[in-house]
C-alpha cells in the first residue's frame, strides 16, 4: 500500500502553476522535524510534495510560508538518467491536505524574513 501521512512547514511561498493543458498545480517544500536527535545531526527533512487541480488551488489561495500543513498521499518515484547515470527523485502527491495553526485567510500575510519562519532549527 502506497500511503504517505506528513505535518510539517511549509519553506517557501506557494505558486499555482498551470500545466499547457490548463490544469493548475502547484509544487512546494514540507520541512517535517524529526523529532528528537542527535547533536550535529538534521533536525528536519525536505519533502518534495505536488498538488493538482482544486487542492493546488486552495493550498495557493489560503497556505503561505511558514505555515504547519497536515499531508496525505503517494509517494512518487522518478527515474531518470543524468550523464548516462541513471537516477531516482521522490516526491509526494498530495491528495488530501490540512491547514493547521489557525483559520485560512484569502489574504497572505506580509512576508517576514527575520529567520524565524520555522518553529525549529534546520
Amino acid at each position: 500500500m502506497n500511503n504517505i501521512n506528513l505535518t510539517g512547514i511549509i519553506s517557501r511561498e506557494l505558486k499555482l502553476e498551470t500545466t499547457p493543458n490548463g490544469v493548475n498545480y502547484c509544487r512546494f517544500i514540507l520541512a517535517v522535524s524529526r523529532g528528537k536527535v542527535k547533536e550535529g545531526d538534521p533536525k528536519a527533512d525536505f519533502i518534495p510534495c505536488i498538488a493538482w487541480k482544486s487542492t493546488a488551488e486552495i493550498l495557493a489561495k489560503y497556505a503561505h510560508k511558514g505555515q504547519l500543513i497536515g499531508v496525505n498521499g503517494k509517494l512518487n518515484v522518478k527515474e531518470y538518467e543524468k550523464d548516462g547515470e541513471k537516477r531516482k527523485a521522490f516526491e509526494v502527491l498530495v491528495l488530501v491536505m490540512e491547514l493547521l495553526g489557525g483559520k485560512p485567510t484569502a489574504e497572505k500575510p506580509e512576508a517576514e524574513d527575520n529567520g524565524a519562519a520555522l518553529p525549529f532549527d534546520v
